[in-house]
């Protein structure tokens, strides 16, 4: 890889590849294009904390021709609201029920309890 020290100026590429135009765009040197970088970028995991489109694209094949690389990714949530109150609503009446049922219990095992007198008039 080339570091910015080992670019060439505009007109020395020209000078280098004989006036070839093509050379010229694939030249490593030739640091406008940025020929002398990786094909491959690792920017690692990015956690998205909110919701929404987000919208990329790459700069070094954007040279106005059908090579563009463009993409969007979408963050939605993991539960529509409805789905995330029902899933509330159903873990309330599991908790109530085991509550009751924690209930029902301790009057059986304490038949003389004022616990056990409220479920006997139910």
């Amino acid at each position: 890889m080339i570091g910015p020290t080992g670019c060439l100026t505009m007109d020395k590429p020209l000078a280098k590849n004989n006036n070839n135009a093509g050379a010229v765009e694939q030249d490593k040197q030739n640091c406008m294009k940025l020929n002398a970088g990786t094909p491959y970028f690792d920017g690692g995991l990015i956690r998205m904390n909110s919701t929404g489109t987000f919208y990329y694209m790459n700069t070094r094949n954007n040279n106005f021709s059908n090579r563009g690389q463009k993409g969007s990714i979408a963050i939605v949530p993991l539960l529509p609201s409805w789905a995330l109150a029902l899933v509330l609503v159903g873990a309330g009446a599991f908790v109530l029920a085991g509550g009751v049922a924690g209930l029902m219990m301790y009057a059986k095992s304490h038949p003389h309890s004022g616990i056990a007198e409220t479920f006997s008039k139910m």
